[in-house]
């Protein structure tokens, strides 16, 4: 059974995307419950909360994931943070209304530019562009690129590349996935 508190499960992709790997998953005879979440875990069982009350499942194994939030300290650095507690930047991975910080990862609002209006999900295969991307912008910044720094050396966040797929289980089957370079393989 997988249990998500949200409305849909994977919230941080595209919807398409997490509509397929739900079918994908009931398709393998997962059960999946959304808006709900564990009351308790217990040797034998979990309760799952309820409107009215607990609900126990019968449970040996439990493999708990938490949402992706950025870590605590990021709250007290004084940079402005956007939603879901990420520090907002611009589309050079520079932080608002200061000059000569960036942030990348997790803990930054990196402007999607597959998605206008989103940030990119908060995902490894983002962080590591974004790392690579970000190098080259404080190096331009700094004026140690080669020149000065220029629009082409600070010109996004994240190359994207839109036949990038991503291949869920050993079905052969693909679905669209976050753009960029590598393809992701899970199950």
């Amino acid at each position: 059974m997988l249990v998500e508190r949200g409305d849909r499960v994977m919230p941080e992709i595209k919807a398409s995307l997490a509509a397929f790997a739900e079918r994908e998953l009931r398709g393998r005879g997962m059960e999946i419950r959304t808006g709900t979440t564990v009351e308790r875990v217990a040797a034998d069982h979990v309760e799952l909360a309820m409107p009215d009350g607990t609900e126990p499942v019968p449970a040996r194994t439990v493999a708990w994931t938490a949402g992706v939030r950025p870590h605590p300290v990021v709250e007290r650095l004084g940079l402005p943070l956007g939603e879901g507690g990420r520090i907002v930047v611009d589309r050079h991975m520079q932080v608002q209304g200061h000059q000569n910080v960036w942030a990348i990862g997790d803990a930054a609002a990196v402007p999607d530019p597959a998605r206008k209006g989103h940030a990119c999900p908060p995902t490894c295969q983002h962080s590591l562009r974004q790392g690579k991307r970000v190098a080259r912008n404080v190096a331009a910044a700094l004026g140690t690129a080669g020149s000065a720094p220029s629009a082409t050396a600070r010109s996004e966040c994240c190359r994207h590349r839109p036949r990038s797929r991503a291949r869920l289980g050993g079905t052969g089957e693909e679905a669209e996935a976050a753009p960029g370079p590598e393809q992701i393989t899970a199950g």
